[in-house]
C-alpha cells in the first residue's frame, strides 16, 4: 500500500471518529455522570448480561445502542472485563443485530437481526456458552411480544466463546423457536438463564399470558449445544397472577416476567424476576420431582431506579448481582446529555436465618473508598463521589446538597425511612444507613434488607461540591475515588 492511501485510509478514519471521539468528551465533561459505576462511554446502556469469572477475570457484558444513540434500539452485547470487578475495560461489542455495519453483526436472516436481547452465561469445559434472547421481525401469526405496533418474535439461542471471550460464535438454529403452545395469548419469551445438575442443564425463560398471570418457564436437556440439542419443555418453575390492571403493556400489568434469575444460596432456592418496573426476590424450596418452585419469603430488591439484574457465582462460591440503574430524567434529556444508563456496584447476595434475601456492596468497591471522617452537624467534600454510613434518630434527617441544591433527603419516623417517594421499614432502629454517592446516581443500603438507588439532576456546573448535613443522628463519609471505566478497542467495524 502506498503511504499517500495510508495517509488517505487514516485521515478518512481519523474523520469518520471525530463525531463519536466528541460525544465522548461532551459527556466525559458531564457533572451528572458517575465516575466509579460501569457504563459505556457515551451511548444507551441497559440490562447487565452473562455475567462470568472466567481465566482470572471478571466479564460482564451489557445491552447497548450499538450505534451510539442515547435512546434504546440496535440493542447488542457490550463487553467489559475486570481484575476486581471495579475497574473495568470497555472492549469491542461481542454480538450485534443486523445492519450495524460491523464484524458481529447479525446477518438479514438470522433469529438476532433485529436485536440481541438478555441473557446468561455458563463455563463448559474450556468454552463458555451465552445464552439469550434473539430477535426478529416476523408475521402476526409468530410474534411473541404482544404489545400494541409490534410484530416481532423471540427465540432462545446460544452463541459459543473461548480464550479471552472477545469472539463469538452464534449457533444459527434456535434452541427454542416458540413458546409453549398453550401459553397463549402470548406475552412475552425472553431473558433465559442457565444452570447445570451433573449431566442435566436447566433453562429458565421469562414468560405470561396476557391479562393473566406472568410465568418462569422451565427447560431441560442433556446436549445444550450443537443441530442435536434436545431443549425440552418442562412445565412452569413458577407463577404468579398480574396485578389486574388493564393496559396493553404486559410488563406493567405484571403478566409477563422479565430477566428471571434462578439459583441455590445458603440452603434455600433464590428466584429473581422483573416486572411492573420493580425487581422481586422470593426464597422457598424447589421440589426436584415437579420441578416447582414454592415461595417462602418475598420482597423487593431495591425500591428504586434499579431493573433486570443478573447475577453469577464468583471465584469463591459468592454470589454477586448487578442491575440496571435507568434514568428518571425526560427522554429529551437524557438524549441531549448524550448517555442514558449506568450499572450498578456488585453486589453480595445472602439468604439469613429468617428465610430473608440480603444484600451488600462487594468488599472489593472499598478500596476506592477514602479515610472515613466524621460528618458532625454537617460537612462538605470536593466533588460528587462519597461514601456515608449514618444513623438516623426519630426525627432525623440526612440531607445531601450538590451546588446550590438540595438533591436528596432521607428522614426518619420512628422505625420508617422516607426517602424520595417510598418509605422503607427498618428492621431494627439502629440500622445503618450507607449511601454510595456518584453524582446523579445515589445507591442506599439500610442495614442488609432493604435498598433504594436514587437518581438526582440538579444543574450543576464542573466542579461541584457535595454538602451533607445530619440532624439528629450521627455519622461519617469519605470520598470515592473516580473508577472511569478505560476504553480499550473500538466496535469492530
Amino acid at each position: 500500500m502506498s503511504a499517500t492511501r495510508r495517509q488517505f485510509l487514516a485521515s478518512a478514519a481519523a474523520l469518520a471518529a471525530t463525531p463519536r471521539l466528541l460525544a465522548q468528551a461532551a459527556t466525559a465533561a458531564d457533572p451528572l455522570r458517575p465516575r466509579y459505576h460501569l457504563m459505556p462511554a457515551h451511548a444507551w446502556m441497559n440490562d447487565p448480561n452473562g455475567p462470568i469469572y472466567w481465566a482470572g477475570k471478571y466479564h460482564l457484558f451489557f445491552q447497548v445502542n450499538a450505534r451510539g444513540g442515547a435512546d434504546w434500539g440496535d440493542i447488542s452485547w457490550a463487553h467489559a472485563v475486570s481484575p476486581d470487578m471495579v475497574h473495568w475495560t470497555l472492549l469491542a461489542n461481542v454480538l450485534e443485530p443486523a445492519g450495524t455495519g460491523s464484524a458481529v453483526a447479525a446477518g438479514p436472516g438470522d433469529p438476532d437481526s433485529y436485536g440481541v436481547f438478555s441473557g446468561s452465561a455458563i463455563a463448559d469445559g474450556d468454552r463458555a456458552l451465552f445464552f439469550y434472547t434473539a430477535v426478529s421481525k416476523s408475521p402476526e401469526d409468530l410474534k411473541t411480544i404482544s404489545d400494541p405496533g409490534t410484530s416481532l418474535r423471540e427465540q432462545q439461542v446460544v452463541a459459543i466463546s473461548r480464550g479471552d471471550l472477545t469472539t463469538f460464535t452464534r449457533q444459527h438454529k434456535p434452541l427454542l423457536p416458540s413458546p409453549p403452545a398453550e401459553l397463549q395469548p402470548i406475552a412475552g419469551f425472553r431473558d433465559p438463564t442457565v444452570w447445570r445438575e451433573g449431566s442435566v442443564w436447566w433453562m429458565a425463560v421469562g414468560s405470561g399470558t396476557k391479562d393473566k398471570a406472568g410465568v418462569v418457564l422451565l427447560y431441560k436437556a442433556t446436549k445444550p449445544t450443537g443441530d442435536d440439542a434436545d431443549w425440552t419443555y418442562v412445565g412452569p418453575l413458577y407463577t404468579a397472577p398480574g396485578n389486574g390492571k388493564q393496559t396493553p403493556d404486559t410488563v406493567g400489568a405484571g403478566t409477563m416476567f422479565e430477566c428471571p434469575d434462578f439459583f441455590a444460596l445458603d440452603g434455600h432456592h433464590v428466584l429473581l424476576y422483573s416486572t411492573e418496573g420493580k425487581v422481586y426476590w422470593l426464597t422457598g424450596t424447589l421440589d426436584k420431582a415437579t420441578m416447582r418452585f414454592t415461595p417462602g419469603k418475598r420482597g423487593l430488591l431495591d425500591s428504586g431506579a434499579f431493573y433486570a439484574p443478573k447475577s453469577f457465582e464468583g471465584p469463591h462460591g459468592e454470589r454477586v448481582l448487578w442491575g440496571w440503574i435507568p434514568e428518571r430524567r425526560p427522554k429529551e434529556e437524557y438524549i441531549a446529555a448524550g448517555w442514558s444508563g449506568v450499572m450498578s456496584l456488585p453486589r453480595v447476595l445472602h439468604v439469613d436465618a429468617d428465610g430473608n434475601l440480603t444484600m451488600r456492596v462487594a468488599p472489593q468497591v472499598e478500596q476506592l473508598a477514602g479515610r472515613m471522617k466524621p460528618i458532625g452537624s454537617g460537612a462538605t467534600v470536593p466533588g460528587l463521589q462519597t461514601k456515608i454510613e449514618a444513623k438516623l434518630h426519630d426525627g432525623g434527617a440526612l440531607t445531601l446538597r450538590m451546588g446550590e441544591i438540595d438533591a436528596l433527603k432521607i428522614t426518619c419516623q420512628g422505625n420508617t425511612l422516607h426517602v424520595e417517594d417510598r418509605a422503607i421499614e427498618l428492621s431494627r432502629p439502629d440500622a445503618t444507613l450507607i449511601l454510595y454517592v456518584d453524582a446523579s446516581v445515589i445507591e442506599i443500603f439500610v442495614g442488609d434488607l432493604a435498598a433504594h438507588t436514587a437518581r438526582v439532576y440538579p444543574r450543576l456546573t464542573p466542579g461541584a461540591s457535595l454538602r451533607v448535613t445530619l440532624t439528629s443522628g450521627e455519622g461519617r463519609m469519605a470520598i470515592m475515588q473516580a473508577a472511569e471505566p478505560r476504553v480499550a478497542v473500538a466496535s469492530k467495524r
